[in-house]
This record gives structure tokens, sequence and C-alpha cells, in this order.
């Protein structure tokens, strides 16, 4: 079993590797030295992994405490639902992309891709789920905007 001095010595290596605690709960350790919590268990014959967050975010008495918890929902028949991954508009996307990419521009370049991007992008597809996009809805809506 793990404790908090134990995690804090383990060192990178050249390859990520684990370290169990109990009951399907392990540490997983990066090259970057990074590590993160994971628990494995078995549901209908499948293997499921999830992880539980980073160390030292999420503390080792977090980590069992939360894997207990998904332990005594499996054993009363309520399965785990599995996290639903943030939804991010195509607007949103956009504007992260502007922030981390157009200062680098020079300003004809950021003037024209901000027109180009306000102008004919947003406004027909901006509120739209970027999960759910397809070519086929970002032809047919950017050719019906023009």
């Amino acid at each position: 079993m793990l404790t908090e001095i134990k995690i804090k010595n383990l060192k990178p290596r050249e390859r990520p590797y684990s370290e169990s605690d109990s009951h399907g709960l392990y540490l997983e350790v990066f090259p970057n030295g990074s590590k993160l919590w994971r628990i494995r268990y078995v549901t209908d014959g499948k293997e499921t992994r999830r992880s539980l967050g980073p160390w030292p975010l999420v503390s080792l008495k977090e980590a069992r405490e939360r894997n207990d918890r998904r332990r005594y929902e499996k054993a009363i028949g309520k399965e785990p639902e599995k996290p639903e991954k943030p939804r991010m508009t195509v607007s949103e996307v956009c504007s992260k992309w502007r922030d981390k990419f157009m200062p680098a521009m020079d300003e004809n370049t950021r003037s024209g891709l901000a027109t180009k991007l306000d102008k004919h992008i947003l406004p027909s597809i901006g509120t739209l789920d970027v999960g759910s996009l397809t070519a086929e809805i970002v032809m047919r809506d950017l050719l019906s905007a023009r």
C-alpha cells in the first residue's frame, strides 16, 4: 500500500509506470514527473480504467475515498456513470484559438482572419457543438450563409 511519503519519493522513469495501492487503485507516474490516480475494475467481463485526478491535487486519502465510493456503488448494483466531457461550441474554440495563435501574427493576417471568422464562420456555425460537427453540416451552413 502506498503512503504520502512513498508517493512523494516516486521518481520518473524513461517510460510511464504504475504503483498499486489497493482494490484497483493505483498511481501512474509519467516521464515528466507528473502522477495520476487511476482505478481499474471489471464490468461485464470488460476491464475499465478511469482517472481520478492528479496527485497532489487529489490526495491519497481522497483517491481512496473515491475508489471506495465506486466500489460501494458497484456492490449495490449502481454502475458508475462515465463523466461527460465538457461540450464546446465553435465560437468557444475560435476564441481559444485566437488567444493562443493570433498574437504572433502580423496585423494584416490577424485582421483578415478576424474578419473571416466574424463575418462568415461564427454567424452560421458559431453556436454549434464541436462534437456534433460533420463536413456536411459545415459545408451546408457555410454555403447557405453566402
